[in-house]
Protein backbone atom coordinates (compact mmCIF):
# COMPACT_ATOMS: atom_id res chain seq x y z
CA UNK A 1 0.00 0.00 0.00
CA UNK A 2 1.39 3.82 -1.13
CA UNK A 3 2.43 5.55 2.19
CA UNK A 4 2.00 8.77 3.35
CA UNK A 5 4.77 11.30 2.31
CA UNK A 6 5.97 14.62 1.58
CA UNK A 7 5.92 15.22 -2.10
CA UNK A 8 7.89 17.51 -4.25
CA UNK A 9 5.53 20.06 -5.53
CA UNK A 10 4.60 22.36 -7.21
CA UNK A 11 6.43 21.67 -10.53
CA UNK A 12 9.11 24.62 -10.03
CA UNK A 13 11.01 23.15 -7.68
CA UNK A 14 11.90 25.70 -4.47
CA UNK A 15 8.54 27.75 -5.77
CA UNK A 16 8.30 29.21 -2.07
CA UNK A 17 11.77 31.02 -1.95
CA UNK A 18 11.03 32.87 -4.73
CA UNK A 19 9.12 36.57 -5.14
CA UNK A 20 5.79 36.66 -5.75
CA UNK A 21 5.04 38.58 -9.32
CA UNK A 22 2.34 40.64 -7.73
CA UNK A 23 1.35 40.63 -3.79
CA UNK A 24 -2.17 40.81 -2.05
CA UNK A 25 -1.41 44.37 -0.94
CA UNK A 26 -0.85 45.97 -4.31
CA UNK A 27 -4.40 44.41 -4.87
CA UNK A 28 -5.77 45.77 -2.15
CA UNK A 29 -4.64 49.25 -2.71
CA UNK A 30 -7.23 51.32 -1.34
CA UNK A 31 -9.58 49.30 0.22
CA UNK A 32 -10.69 49.74 4.02
CA UNK A 33 -8.39 48.53 6.73
CA UNK A 34 -9.44 45.19 8.27
CA UNK A 35 -9.99 44.45 11.43
CA UNK A 36 -7.88 41.94 13.34
CA UNK A 37 -9.70 38.95 13.68
CA UNK A 38 -11.46 37.43 11.30
CA UNK A 39 -13.71 34.48 11.34
CA UNK A 40 -13.99 32.11 8.28
CA UNK A 41 -17.06 29.70 8.10
CA UNK A 42 -18.62 27.98 5.02
CA UNK A 43 -22.17 27.41 5.98
CA UNK A 44 -24.42 30.45 5.90
CA UNK A 45 -26.69 29.23 8.57
CA UNK A 46 -23.66 28.87 10.65
CA UNK A 47 -22.43 32.69 9.77
CA UNK A 48 -26.05 33.65 10.68
CA UNK A 49 -25.92 32.35 14.00
CA UNK A 50 -23.00 33.68 15.12
CA UNK A 51 -23.45 36.76 13.78
CA UNK A 52 -27.04 37.25 15.60
CA UNK A 53 -25.15 35.43 18.65
CA UNK A 54 -22.20 38.50 18.35
CA UNK A 55 -24.52 41.35 17.41
CA UNK A 56 -22.92 41.84 14.44
CA UNK A 57 -24.27 43.87 10.96
CA UNK A 58 -24.07 42.25 7.48
CA UNK A 59 -21.59 44.46 5.45
CA UNK A 60 -20.05 45.06 2.12
CA UNK A 61 -16.45 46.03 3.28
CA UNK A 62 -13.69 45.43 2.38
CA UNK A 63 -14.90 43.72 -0.80
CA UNK A 64 -16.50 46.31 -3.52
CA UNK A 65 -16.87 46.19 -7.38
CA UNK A 66 -12.58 45.54 -7.41
CA UNK A 67 -12.77 42.30 -6.27
CA UNK A 68 -13.95 38.62 -8.12
CA UNK A 69 -14.36 36.94 -4.97
CA UNK A 70 -17.95 36.46 -4.12
CA UNK A 71 -17.59 37.18 0.21
CA UNK A 72 -20.53 38.00 2.68
CA UNK A 73 -19.38 39.83 5.52
CA UNK A 74 -20.26 40.76 8.46
CA UNK A 75 -18.93 42.76 11.90
CA UNK A 76 -19.29 44.38 14.79
CA UNK A 77 -19.89 48.51 15.06
CA UNK A 78 -16.74 48.33 16.72
CA UNK A 79 -14.84 47.02 14.04
CA UNK A 80 -12.78 44.71 16.07
CA UNK A 81 -14.18 41.65 13.87
CA UNK A 82 -15.23 40.11 10.26
CA UNK A 83 -17.08 37.31 10.22
CA UNK A 84 -16.25 36.19 6.70
CA UNK A 85 -17.89 33.37 4.37
CA UNK A 86 -14.71 33.36 1.56
CA UNK A 87 -15.71 30.36 -0.36
CA UNK A 88 -15.25 26.56 0.49
CA UNK A 89 -11.89 25.23 -0.31
CA UNK A 90 -8.18 26.15 0.25
CA UNK A 91 -7.33 28.42 -2.20
CA UNK A 92 -10.03 30.44 -1.59
CA UNK A 93 -9.68 30.41 1.98
CA UNK A 94 -6.08 31.59 1.19
CA UNK A 95 -6.38 34.08 -1.26
CA UNK A 96 -8.98 35.88 0.90
CA UNK A 97 -6.97 35.38 4.03
CA UNK A 98 -3.82 37.16 1.94
CA UNK A 99 -5.74 39.83 0.77
CA UNK A 100 -7.21 40.61 4.72
CA UNK A 101 -3.89 40.45 6.54
CA UNK A 102 -2.15 43.25 3.83
CA UNK A 103 -5.16 45.24 5.45
CA UNK A 104 -4.43 44.90 8.90
CA UNK A 105 -5.86 41.23 9.87
CA UNK A 106 -3.76 39.23 12.65
CA UNK A 107 -5.56 36.32 13.76
CA UNK A 108 -7.42 34.31 12.11
CA UNK A 109 -10.20 31.42 12.69
CA UNK A 110 -11.55 28.71 10.68
CA UNK A 111 -14.98 27.13 12.10
CA UNK A 112 -16.14 24.32 10.04
CA UNK A 113 -17.65 20.93 9.41
CA UNK A 114 -15.74 17.87 8.80
CA UNK A 115 -15.62 14.58 8.12
CA UNK A 116 -14.79 12.48 11.21
CA UNK A 117 -12.08 9.72 10.85
CA UNK A 118 -12.39 8.04 14.23
CA UNK A 119 -15.21 5.31 14.72
CA UNK A 120 -15.78 6.65 18.09
CA UNK A 121 -16.49 10.14 16.92
CA UNK A 122 -20.36 11.39 16.53
CA UNK A 123 -21.95 13.96 14.84
CA UNK A 124 -21.67 16.77 16.48
CA UNK A 125 -18.34 16.33 18.21
CA UNK A 126 -15.61 19.64 18.34
CA UNK A 127 -12.13 19.07 17.34
CA UNK A 128 -10.11 22.15 17.89
CA UNK A 129 -7.06 21.03 15.49
CA UNK A 130 -3.75 20.60 16.45
CA UNK A 131 -1.81 20.38 12.63
CA UNK A 132 -2.91 19.42 9.54
CA UNK A 133 -2.05 16.93 7.08
CA UNK A 134 -0.66 18.98 3.58
CA UNK A 135 -3.07 17.14 0.71
CA UNK A 136 -3.87 20.31 -0.88
CA UNK A 137 -1.89 22.36 -3.40
CA UNK A 138 -1.62 25.88 -2.01
CA UNK A 139 0.57 25.04 1.28
CA UNK A 140 3.01 24.17 -1.30
CA UNK A 141 3.45 26.66 -3.07
CA UNK A 142 4.70 28.64 0.38
CA UNK A 143 6.93 26.38 2.12
CA UNK A 144 9.02 24.00 1.74
CA UNK A 145 7.83 20.31 1.46
CA UNK A 146 6.50 18.65 5.03
CA UNK A 147 3.63 16.13 6.25
CA UNK A 148 2.03 19.02 8.61
CA UNK A 149 1.24 22.58 8.75
CA UNK A 150 0.49 23.54 12.40
CA UNK A 151 -1.93 26.14 13.81
CA UNK A 152 -0.32 29.20 16.17
CA UNK A 153 0.02 27.70 19.39
CA UNK A 154 -0.79 30.86 21.29
CA UNK A 155 -3.79 31.08 19.33
CA UNK A 156 -4.54 27.81 20.02
CA UNK A 157 -3.76 27.56 23.48
CA UNK A 158 -6.36 30.83 24.14
CA UNK A 159 -8.92 28.49 22.81
CA UNK A 160 -8.42 25.68 24.47
CA UNK A 161 -8.36 26.99 28.06
CA UNK A 162 -11.17 29.17 26.99
CA UNK A 163 -13.22 26.25 25.40
CA UNK A 164 -12.58 24.68 28.80
CA UNK A 165 -13.41 27.41 31.26
CA UNK A 166 -16.74 27.77 29.03
CA UNK A 167 -17.20 23.77 30.20
CA UNK A 168 -17.39 22.96 26.58
CA UNK A 169 -16.56 19.33 25.44
CA UNK A 170 -14.33 18.91 22.77
CA UNK A 171 -11.55 16.95 21.07
CA UNK A 172 -7.77 18.06 20.09
CA UNK A 173 -5.49 16.04 17.36
CA UNK A 174 -5.10 16.38 13.96
CA UNK A 175 -7.20 17.49 10.66
CA UNK A 176 -6.43 15.70 7.06
CA UNK A 177 -7.01 19.05 4.43
CA UNK A 178 -7.72 17.26 1.00
CA UNK A 179 -8.94 19.40 -1.94
CA UNK A 180 -11.28 17.29 -3.68
CA UNK A 181 -13.69 15.36 -1.22
CA UNK A 182 -14.73 13.08 -3.97
CA UNK A 183 -11.54 11.32 -4.10
CA UNK A 184 -10.88 10.67 -0.76
CA UNK A 185 -10.20 6.68 -0.90
CA UNK A 186 -10.45 3.43 1.90
CA UNK A 187 -6.69 3.31 1.74
CA UNK A 188 -6.23 7.02 2.82
CA UNK A 189 -8.94 6.66 5.48
CA UNK A 190 -7.52 3.71 6.95
CA UNK A 191 -3.92 5.14 6.95
CA UNK A 192 -4.66 8.26 8.86
CA UNK A 193 -6.96 7.06 11.01
CA UNK A 194 -4.02 4.68 12.23
CA UNK A 195 -1.99 8.12 12.90
CA UNK A 196 -4.66 9.45 15.02
CA UNK A 197 -5.89 12.28 12.31
CA UNK A 198 -9.46 12.72 13.60
CA UNK A 199 -10.78 14.70 10.79
CA UNK A 200 -10.53 15.72 7.17
CA UNK A 201 -11.54 19.04 5.34
CA UNK A 202 -10.75 21.51 3.06
CA UNK A 203 -8.44 24.60 4.04
CA UNK A 204 -6.85 23.82 7.63
CA UNK A 205 -3.63 23.56 6.24
CA UNK A 206 -3.66 26.33 3.71
CA UNK A 207 -4.41 28.70 6.27
CA UNK A 208 -1.79 27.66 8.30
CA UNK A 209 0.65 27.77 6.04
CA UNK A 210 -0.43 31.06 4.87
CA UNK A 211 0.04 32.86 8.37
CA UNK A 212 3.24 30.71 9.44
CA UNK A 213 4.55 32.50 5.38
CA UNK A 214 3.13 35.58 6.24
CA UNK A 215 3.28 35.96 10.34
CA UNK A 216 0.08 36.00 11.32
CA UNK A 217 -2.01 33.57 14.09
CA UNK A 218 -4.25 30.99 12.48
CA UNK A 219 -6.27 27.99 14.25
CA UNK A 220 -9.58 25.84 13.07
CA UNK A 221 -11.99 24.66 15.23
CA UNK A 222 -14.64 21.77 13.70
CA UNK A 223 -17.61 19.94 14.61
CA UNK A 224 -18.27 16.61 12.88
CA UNK A 225 -20.74 16.45 10.11
CA UNK A 226 -19.90 13.08 8.52
CA UNK A 227 -18.78 9.47 9.46
CA UNK A 228 -15.85 8.13 7.02
CA UNK A 229 -16.09 4.25 7.64
CA UNK A 230 -14.67 2.42 4.92
CA UNK A 231 -17.89 0.16 4.59
CA UNK A 232 -20.34 2.55 4.73
CA UNK A 233 -20.04 6.83 4.29
CA UNK A 234 -22.67 8.09 6.81
CA UNK A 235 -23.29 11.06 4.72
CA UNK A 236 -23.26 14.10 5.72
CA UNK A 237 -25.97 15.44 8.48
CA UNK A 238 -26.25 18.87 9.76
CA UNK A 239 -24.72 19.41 13.24
CA UNK A 240 -27.06 21.46 14.86
CA UNK A 241 -25.89 21.11 18.37
CA UNK A 242 -22.19 21.32 16.83
CA UNK A 243 -22.78 24.51 14.95
CA UNK A 244 -24.01 26.08 18.72
CA UNK A 245 -20.98 25.12 20.12
CA UNK A 246 -18.70 26.54 17.03
CA UNK A 247 -20.96 29.85 17.70
CA UNK A 248 -19.67 30.27 21.62
CA UNK A 249 -15.68 29.29 20.21
CA UNK A 250 -16.28 32.48 17.75
CA UNK A 251 -17.52 34.32 20.68
CA UNK A 252 -14.43 33.52 22.97
CA UNK A 253 -12.65 33.90 19.64
CA UNK A 254 -13.65 37.66 19.72
CA UNK A 255 -12.16 38.36 22.72
CA UNK A 256 -8.87 37.62 21.79
CA UNK A 257 -6.06 40.71 21.45
CA UNK A 258 -2.41 40.75 20.88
Amino acid sequence: MARISPRRFPKYSRKHAEHPLFTASEFTAGMPSSPANVIFVYSKGLAEMIAEDLGLAHINEPYGEKSAVSVRNYSDSARSLYLMMPGAGAAMTATVADELHSLGARNFLILGIAGGLSLKMNINDIVLCRKAVRDEGVSHHLLPPALYDYPSPDLVNYLRNGMKSAGMKFMTGPTWTVDFPYAETVEEVREYRSKGVLTVEMEASALFALGKARRFRAAAVFTVSDILDEEKWSGIHRPDEGMKQLARVAGIFSRFHD
